[in-house]
């Protein structure tokens, strides 16, 4: 455990790439605040740039803890792999813009039978909203039905992984070291699973870009905090549900497009083992400070 908690001042900008001169005048000093940073992990296998973005993000207003997990690595105002914790307020822009069962003797074999899944699922924008506006069991949740959304770009998004570090792809199990909790989500090991690591596309895109549009107008630097007593963190918030249905939704069809290549004329629909998402908030409620000092000293 790397406890990098300093009481210091720490120039904040929300991007990892390096500030010009005129930059650096522009820039933000804050007071580093009472929020608990630390690593868990090996110092020695922990980028050091992450490292300084977890420590900015450790001095915002109203962090009380910002923790950085073993995969931890650095990318824009936010490193990739950490959990901010906040009272009163939330970020929108650290949580930034933006998962079937085969024989694993074929898995290589179906594999190569796989193509392109770039272009829109839906041909119709009637489709595309028709199954948006039903129910849909996914993971161990029920999604609600989506209100019709006003650009019809987004749905073309439904089904499609995406670009940057996004994937879908074909897993057979070599070791299990956890087979209560496999034995718990049902998942067989003798089978091969489709992992999916995709989200909400462009309407996560276009949600944090309206609330920077909004938070502009009144607050001079970013990175723009969202009260949470005010009506612009509750359209935030409203929001961010919405594009994590929309999320789940697309990873749905993901998987469908797939198993549709894979298993030609077979219609059941994908079974969703585990759903763990990233780049989000969440309300949590905490007995008491001392619990995050604690875990900070492990």
């Amino acid at each position: 455990m790397l406890q990098i908690h300093e009481g210091k001042k720490l120039r904040f900008r929300l991007t990892n790439v390096a500030p010009t001169d005129e930059e650096k005048e522009s820039s933000v000093t804050i007071e580093q605040s009472q929020g608990i940073v630390f690593v868990v992990g090996k110092e020695e296998d922990t980028e050091e740039n992450a490292i300084v973005q977890l420590k900015c993000a450790g001095c915002l207003k109203g962090c009380i803890c910002a923790i950085g997990m073993p995969d931890l690595h650095a990318c824009k105002g936010i490193p990739i792999g950490a959990t901010i914790m906040n009272q009163g307020v939330a970020y929108p822009q650290l949580v930034d813009n933006d998962i079937g069962k085969l024989n694993t003797n074929k898995v290589r074999k179906m594999a190569d039978r796989l193509h392109s899944i770039d272009c829109p699922y839906f041909a119709h924008r009637e489709d595309a909203v028709e199954a948006c506006s039903k129910p849909l069991p996914w993971g161990s949740k029920v999604l609600e039905p989506m209100p019709e959304l006003d650009q019809y770009h987004h749905y073309e998004k439904l089904g499609t992984v995406g670009g940057g570090n996004h994937f879908a792809e074909l897993h057979e199990f070599d070791d299990i070291f956890d087979a209560e909790t496999c034995a718990k989500h049902v998942i067989d090991a003798e089978k091969a699973h489709l992992l999916m690591h995709s989200g909400s596309r462009s309407l996560g895109s276009q949600y944090v870009g309206q609330f920077c549009d909004e938070a502009v107008k009144t607050m001079k630097h970013g990175p723009y905090p969202a009260e949470t007593d005010f009506n612009l963190f509750q359209d935030y918030l409203s929001n961010h549900d919405l594009a994590i249905n929309f999320a789940c939704r697309n990873r749905h069809l993901i998987a469908k497009r797939l198993l549709e290549q894979l298993t030609p004329g077979n219609l059941s629909e994908p079974e969703c083992k585990v759903d763990i998402i990233h780049n989000f908030l969440e309300r949590v409620e905490i007995d008491s400070y001392n619990e995050l000092e604690s875990m900070a000293k492990e």
